[in-house]
C-alpha cells in the first residue's frame, strides 16, 4: 500500500467514524430551556402522550433481519465461488 492509498484509507475511515458517532450536543446545537404548552388560567388540560412500544415491531424486524442475513450469505458464497473460478482460469 502506498502512502497515498494509506492516507486515502485513513481519510475514508475518519469520515465514516464521524458519521457513525453521535454529535456532541454542545458543539452545534444551543441548549434551550424546555418548553411547556401554554394553557389558559384555571384550565387543567393534560396531554396524553402515548409511546409506541418498540417490542411490537421487534419480531417483524428480526424476521426481516434474519432473511437479509441469509440473502447476504448466499450472495457472498456465489461471489466467492465466481472469484475462485476466475482465478483458476488465469
Amino acid at each position: 500500500m502506498t502512502s497515498d492509498e494509506a492516507a486515502a484509507s485513513l481519510a475514508f475511515a475518519t469520515m465514516l467514524s464521524e458519521q457513525m458517532m453521535p454529535k456532541q450536543v454542545g458543539e452545534e446545537m444551543p441548549v434551550e430551556a424546555p418548553s411547556t404548552p401554554e394553557t389558559a388560567p384555571g384550565s387543567e388540560e393534560t396531554l396524553d402522550l402515548e409511546e409506541e412500544p418498540a417490542k411490537e415491531e421487534s419480531p417483524d424486524l428480526e424476521a426481516k433481519f434474519d432473511e437479509l442475513k441469509e440473502e447476504i450469505k448466499t450472495l457472498l458464497k456465489d461471489e466467492l465461488k465466481e472469484l475462485k473460478e476466475s482465478l483458476k482460469k488465469e
